[in-house]
């Protein structure tokens, strides 16, 4: 082949390939632009790039890029020339990565900006400095972002409002069911002998309706105080506080027929002792609550490897269990799965366990089956382990 034909299909090829990498650089989405590092002139732009700063690539070739657009810190403070991310002194290789605002367009832009500085020879054998900027719109990224901080915000605001709401409701709640209390004990003992055996139903069903009231609002304001809480984390060893909550409610029903197992000691770092034993109240409860009536129960706590090795614990018994098509539903408030004709309570105590589980950075679980029983799991501080 001639020299000259040798030549031709040289160009050729890279012209091809000129082309194919110019077409492969406007399909990225992220704007590319190859400046010489010392003059900072502008060697090369791809089309997105263009785009960004509202400019043809024919008219920002030749031109120093500082000349062509304008950026200012995240914050919108201008930047001075010798802060400008493909401005001396350099290092080799990546800089930069920060967000910076754009001016330049129509509209300003944030955008992520990489600097990649390299050497390379150019045809007359010179060595030559010179840097590529990768540039990144991250405008609506940044608005999605903010958009959820301010959305994030405003739910905490409506929460704490909703608890301070429940909590002064159910306050206030206490004094007129006192009085109600209080009048139907002493229709009992002033008027029994003109109250007929339908009176006596009346107010003995007054008197359950009050005590259940007052169960809810007691829980109502429990659930508040531990919401507002503030972690006092030590260590907290949860099988003696588990076996001291064991020993009370045996105490309290001497001839019931159900036995604990319990792993002790077992502590746990980072974990408000305060905090725990009202968790622990509540599941051991709730354990002991759907075990009654059951022959030879057993109800146990102990501690297995949880997500990322770190201990996950869990109250386990072989009781009335549940549906686990309502898992869900379990840890909202006054939510129930049982009758109130089967089993006593408000709700509330398994949402109480959540929240204290979830300020400790943990999370907390269930498995029930109806007839065999549920086993609650939660782990605490995950993010730590």
């Amino acid at each position: 082949m001639a020299p000259g034909g040798s030549d031709s299909s040289l160009n050729l090829r890279l012209r091809r390939t000129v082309a194919w990498m110019d077409a492969a650089l406007a399909a990225l989405g992220e704007g590319v632009v190859l400046l010489d590092a010392r003059s900072h002139e502008v060697l090369f732009v791809n089309e997105p790039f263009a785009r960004m700063v509202g400019g043809e690539r024919i008219f920002l070739l030749g031109k120093r890029l500082e000349d062509v657009l304008s950026l200012a810190s995240a914050s919108g403070a201008p930047l001075a020339p010798a802060d400008l991310p493909w401005a001396p002194p350099r290092r080799r290789g990546q800089q930069g990565g920060h967000t910076y605002l754009s001016v330049s367009a129509e509209a300003p832009r944030y955008v992520d900006i990489l600097a990649n500085v390299f050497d390379w020879t150019a045809e007359d054998g010179k060595a030559m400095e010179q840097v590529v900027v990768i540039w990144r719109d991250v405008t609506e990224r940044r608005r999605i972002e903010e958009a959820v901080r301010v959305h994030a915000a405003q739910v905490d605001a409506t929460n704490k409002d909703l608890e301070a709401f429940s909590y002064a409701v159910a306050h206030d709640l206490r004094a007129p069911l006192r009085s109600v209390a209080g009048f139907g004990h002493s229709l009992r003992e002033d008027c029994a002998e003109r109250l007929d055996d339908v009176g006596k139903g009346h107010l003995d069903r007054i008197q359950a309706a009050v005590d259940r009231m007052a169960q809810i609002i007691d829980d109502l304001l429990n659930l508040s105080k531990v919401s507002r809480a503030e972690l006092s984390r030590g260590r907290a060893d949860l099988g003696e506080l588990a076996g001291r909550i064991a020993e009370r409610l045996s105490r309290g029903s001497p001839g019931r027929d159900t036995a604990f197992r319990i792993a002790a000691p077992l502590v746990a770092e980072g974990a408000d002792a305060g905090l725990m034993e009202i968790a622990m109240e509540n599941l051991l409860g709730n354990a002991w609550k759907f075990t009654r009536g059951k022959p030879g129960a057993l109800i146990e706590f102990g501690a297995e490897a949880g997500p990322g090795g770190s201990p996950a614990y869990f109250v386990r018994d072989d009781g009335a269990g549940f549906d686990p098509e309502y898992t869900d539903k379990l840890f909202i408030p006054f939510q129930r799965l049982h009758g109130r004709g089967e089993f006593e309570g408000s709700g509330i105590g398994l949402s109480i366990v959540k929240r204290i589980v979830e300020k400790h950075g943990g999370r907390v679980w269930a498995e029930g089956r109806p007839g065999k029983g549920a086993t609650f799991h939660f782990t605490l501080q995950e993010d730590a382990a």
